[in-house]
Order: structure tokens, then sequence, then C-alpha cells
């Protein structure tokens, strides 16, 4: 999600977002209700201070790549890079007048949403090259993530739209699903990642991670990245991405213009919510510590004369 554009000033936004943490479902006594996560940091990486980060995810199961798309309106660029260093491996630029928001990859294709333009860019993920763009009448475009077969799509409102490429290729909208705790919605839905076979989002303007069953919507488990780093205005945490080589309870975690990424240790409770079901996910869902069903992704092989 980028800067806020509604009707007002930054101020106003703030405020929205303090009368939304407080809203029915999401107050002050509703707070010990809800299961907190706990967390270890086991590694720092380095990430760029510029890249107003709003889509990330690990290439494959190597586990040594990043992908990530940097937001704003004429700075918008798609960035891979290895993890470890941050030694960047290949860019593209965004059209100028377009504003990068949620990546994912399937198959062989990545897909970025875009922020107002009510469109998703498909590229080939070998050469970054645009070769589609398809609608997204369903709100602005904020996060999006994979579960193998469909992509799972975030508007900044309480919904997860679920789309899957037809026949022609063409994106489909097979469902949508309410985010909620407690029976109340959560709002302001960011960057999302799928866990097989649940998904870690991040609420905007907040430190907080909910981890949320993508097929009843169901808000199951809140963590917070407070003091990870110091952050104010926009600035704010996003981008979740997971891979089990880095460890099979972690997440990498990070946010608009951090200098830093994080890996994060959770137990595997935490992580998944204990024993689940494999009923309704993906037969070509990447494998986790909550599930063992499909096999690891095969890892994009980005051509060595790729442009950087």
């Amino acid at each position: 999600m980028g800067p806020h554009r509604r009707p007002g000033t930054w101020a106003g936004a703030l405020a929205l977002a303090a009368a939304l943490s407080s809203a029915p479902g999401e107050g002050a006594e509703d707070v010990q209700a809800v299961q907190l996560a706990t967390f270890q940091v086991l590694q720092r990486y380095p990430h760029r201070s510029d890249c107003f980060t709003e889509g990330l995810f690990i290439n494959g199961s190597q586990g040594a790549e990043v992908f990530e798309s940097c937001g704003l309106y004429s700075k918008s660029y798609l960035r891979r890079y290895k993890l470890e260093t941050g030694e960047t491996l290949q860019t593209a630029n965004v059209p100028k007048e377009l504003f990068s928001e949620g990546l994912a990859l399937r198959g062989k294709s990545m897909y970025m949403l875009t922020y107002h333009s009510g469109t998703v860019l498909e590229y080939d993920a070998f050469t970054f090259q645009e070769v589609r763009r398809h609608p997204f009448p369903y709100g602005e475009g904020w996060g999006l993530t994979t579960d193998g077969c469909d992509l799972l799509a975030t508007t900044g409102s309480a919904f997860i739209f679920r789309l899957r490429p037809d026949a022609a290729g063409t994106l489909e909208l097979v469902s949508k699903v309410q985010v909620v705790f407690q029976g109340k919605p959560l709002r302001m839905l960011n960057e999302i990642e799928y866990v097989t076979p649940k998904v870690w989002i991040n609420q905007w303007l907040s430190n907080t991670l909910w981890r949320v069953d993508p097929m009843t919507g169901v808000a199951e488990l809140k963590l917070s990245v407070e003091g990870l780093h110091t952050w104010q205005g926009e600035a704010t945490p996003n981008g979740i991405a997971y891979s089990p080589s880095l460890g099979e309870n972690t997440l990498l975690v990070t946010g608009k213009l951090w200098p830093q990424m994080f890996l994060i240790q959770l137990s595997t409770d935490h992580l998944c919510g204990g024993p689940v079901a494999a009923a309704g996910a993906c037969s070509a869902a990447p494998p986790s510590a909550c599930s063992r069903l499909g096999q690891l992704p095969a890892r994009v092989d980005i051509a060595a004369s790729a442009a950087v």
C-alpha cells in the first residue's frame, strides 16, 4: 500500500488508523483474548533503504534470492537480489504512471499488483519483461501472494480476493473471504504471504502481523514486530516472505524504507496453529512446517545474461 490518497491529510490517515485499531473486535477490551505470538531474531540482512517495499518473496526452495517490488509513482521498480549480501542480480523499472504493489511468482510468470490503476501486470520471471496486463476491478491493489494454484490479493479492505488463471491465462475471480477477528472485520490488510495452508498479513500503519486461515477468513494469531526497527510516517512494517530453506519455523520480515530485513523464528504452533487438515489446499502448494503437501517449488533459474 502506498501513501494515503483518499481525501484528507496524512494526519487524517493516522487518525483513521487509530480509529480502526480501536474498532469493535480490535480494541483494548479484545486484546486479552487474542493469542500473541513470540519470536526470536535469528539473522539480519541488508535491505535498500530507498525501497518503498510493497511485495516480497523468496525464490523457490533455495532461499538465496529475494524478489521485491518497490513502490511510489515514477519510482517503482522490481528487483532480484542475493539475500545474504543484498547484491542486485536483476532489475526492471515499472512505467512511471504506475505504482508498484504486491508481487507473486506462479510458475514462470510473476504477477504485480498496481495501486490505483486497476491492473495486474504479468512479467516473464526469467527476463523481467512485461507480457500481459489483467484487469483488477476489486479496489486498490495492496498485497499479493500465491498458494501454488491461485493468486490471493488484498485491497486495504477486510477481504482476501482469490484469482485463478483460466485455460487462456486470464485471471478470474474465484471467491473472496472476509478476514475477521472475534467476528469483526480486520481492515487495512496489506502485504500477504502464503505459508501452506495459512497466510500471514501485515496490517497497514501498525506493527501487527496476523496469521489467517484463507479458507475461512478467521484471524487466529497476532504478532507484533515492535522493536525491530523504529519507524514513523509511511515507513511502516511491510514485507513477509517464507522459505523452509531458511528454517521451517521462520519468517523474513521488513518494512518500507527499512535498512534491514529480519529473519525471525517462531514456534511451530505459532507459525501454523497446530495440526491442520489438508482440505482446501492446492495440490501444488509449497511445503512448510504446517503442511507437507506438494513438492518444493522449482527454483527459477534466471538466465545469467539477464539485464541487471
